[in-house]
């Protein structure tokens, strides 16, 4: 794992180099962004890795919408299924 605040000087030199560089040319379509490894930014590294603990395995996760589809599908084939055999069919 990286120290805190690892590159940090060095993003904050060439933002304000980027920051120089708009102020020179002010007409510049060249947008102005925050820079990678500045503190309180994330690095593309740590997006990847919180995505990765975001991601749950399968078995995890809930039955889907469709599973819960067929089985009330199925439950409501048995009832009709019931009133019919008892004759209560109208």
């Amino acid at each position: 794992m990286a120290k805190i605040g690892d590159g940090h000087v060095e993003a904050m030199a060439r933002q304000g180099l980027r920051e120089l560089r708009n102020t020179i040319y002010p007409s510049s379509n060249i947008s102005n962004v925050t820079e990678l490894g500045v503190f309180g930014t994330q690095t593309p590294g740590e997006i990847a890795e919180a995505r990765r603990e975001d991601v749950r395995a399968p078995e995890e996760e809930g039955p889907s919408v469709l599973q819960e589809k067929m089985q009330q599908a199925a439950e409501k084939s048995k009832d009709v299924k019931q009133v019919k055999e008892r004759g209560l069919d109208r």
